[in-house]
Order: C-alpha cells, then structure tokens, then sequence
C-alpha cells in the first residue's frame, strides 16, 4: 500500500469564491441538523473543480466551514 503525502509546495492561503461557498452551504444543507460533517466529500470536490487541487490550507478552510477537527 503507497502512503499519500501532502506536496511540500502549499499556498500560503485558501478563499472560497461565492460560488464554491454557496454550492458547499447547499450540500450542507442537504443533511439533518448536527450531521453537517457528512458533506465533507461533496465539499472537498467542489474545492478540487475551484482550483485544480486540494492544498492544505484549503483541508483547513473545509474543516473550519463544517466544524471539523
């Protein structure tokens, strides 16, 4: 099994556009009061088709969005 690491190159930042951030509050939207965190994939994708990529900061500003550790 081959073990995933992060690239050492990261942007210093990570910013939803609007339309990211709105697309995500509407997954999140989708799952019951408390279960937020089920929409962290869905998420996770959106950022990927913004920019290419999932750097870490942008893991961060997922997990910060849906109250994840």
């Amino acid at each position: 099994m081959s073990v995933r690491r992060l690239s050492p190159n990261q942007p210093a930042s990570f910013a939803f556009s609007a339309a990211t951030l709105k697309q995500a509050k509407a997954w999140m939207a989708t799952f019951p009061a408390g279960k937020q965190q089920s929409a962290v994939v869905p998420v996770l994708w959106l950022v990927q088709k913004q920019e290419g990529w999932i750097c870490e900061p942008a893991i961060r500003a997922v997990a910060e969005l849906l109250g994840m550790p």
